[in-house]
């Protein structure tokens, strides 16, 4: 199993997504640990700090088997987090890359 690096990113302001069709190139799913969400409306990603991992096509079968791969790693490395999962996909020049995000859980 390939081990993701897995980085924090800190959003400072709202990253919101058009409509698919608006932009092809891009396209955000959520896992609320029940189903999938599809980014064919219009998607927001609110500000606040985020573990962050990218990954090819290749390196999976599926976006999905990716994405758990990237749970698996935040759950061994006991990251407490909140929300939904996010995969992120991002085509450019006939290639595939995905992104997985999860908010870092805040603390009061």
């Amino acid at each position: 199993m390939l081990d993701l690096r897995i980085l924090t990113l800190h959003l400072a302001q709202r990253i919101e997504y058009p409509r698919a069709e608006d932009n092809p190139s891009e396209e955000l799913t959520q896992y609320n640990g029940e189903d999938f969400s599809h980014g064919r409306g219009a998607w927001i990603i609110e500000p606040g700090d985020y573990l962050l991992a990218q990954w090819r096509e290749t390196d999976f079968s599926s976006p999905r088997e990716g994405l758990a791969c990237f749970a698996r790693q935040i759950q061994r490395a006991q990251k407490e987090t909140s929300g939904p999962w996010i995969l992120r996909t991002l085509r450019k020049d006939g290639s595939t890359a995905y992104q997985g995000l999860r908010k870092i859980q805040e603390r009061p």
